[in-house]
């Protein structure tokens, strides 16, 4: 956790932090995993799913606090495919 120690915490995290259309923050998964210097995004995908056990066993709805976003990546023919993101 490099990036954490060097840069402080907050900062890290609002250099990364997103703001959707009604004013509310959140955070990409992908970008998290770089953050915590996971070697692949695939290795995140564990951790994101305890995060969602947790929510659900402390008594939140879990569609209240994780999103799952499709996007597009290209590959290298340029042509793309869907990656899953989570936010």
């Amino acid at each position: 956790m490099n990036q954490l120690s060097n840069a402080g915490h907050s900062s890290v995290f609002e250099s990364i932090k997103k703001i959707n259309e009604q004013k509310m923050e959140y955070w990409s998964a992908r970008e998290l995993s770089k953050i915590f210097e996971y070697s692949e995004y695939r290795h995140f995908g564990p951790v994101i799913a305890k995060a969602k056990d947790a929510c659900n066993n402390s008594g939140h709805a879990v569609s209240d606090h994780f999103e799952d976003i499709l996007g597009m990546v290209d590959i290298g023919s340029g042509a793309k495919r869907n990656k899953a993101s989570r936010k």
